[in-house]
């Protein structure tokens, strides 16, 4: 493989043009699923909160007049929803940063030359 100083600037940009298509395929489609779990996510926050709150009630005994710690353990379910909520919106993020690192940034230096 040769370097790039040896090459035309409009033949280093055909060889880079099919890997950066491929890059910007590859964002997209994870833009799309992160975009799509971001609004799935918020529905389920919203769903669930209120769905949290009230079994919390309901199994603490509340509903009868025998209220315990329902605020601090909505809130632990809250917090654990939170989490799981938050790891699933951002995971096509975390994905696409690996593949970059891994596969595509490599296969774009390659084209740059051998330097070592």
């Amino acid at each position: 493989m040769t370097d790039s100083s040896s090459q035309s600037d409009e033949d280093f940009l055909k060889r880079l043009d099919p890997e950066l298509e491929f890059l910007e395929k590859f964002r997209q489609e994870n833009l799309s699923a992160y975009k799509l779990r971001k609004k799935a996510g918020i529905i389920i926050w919203l769903l669930a909160v209120p769905a949290i709150a009230y079994g919390d009630w309901i199994l603490n005994g509340c509903a009868v007049g025998h209220c315990g710690e329902t605020v601090s353990t909505t809130a632990k379910y809250c917090a654990i929803l939170m989490v799981i909520i938050g790891w699933f919106v951002s995971l096509p993020k975390k994905q696409y940063t690996k593949a970059y690192k891994i596969l595509i940034l490599p296969r774009i230096a390659k084209l740059f030359g051998d330097f070592y």
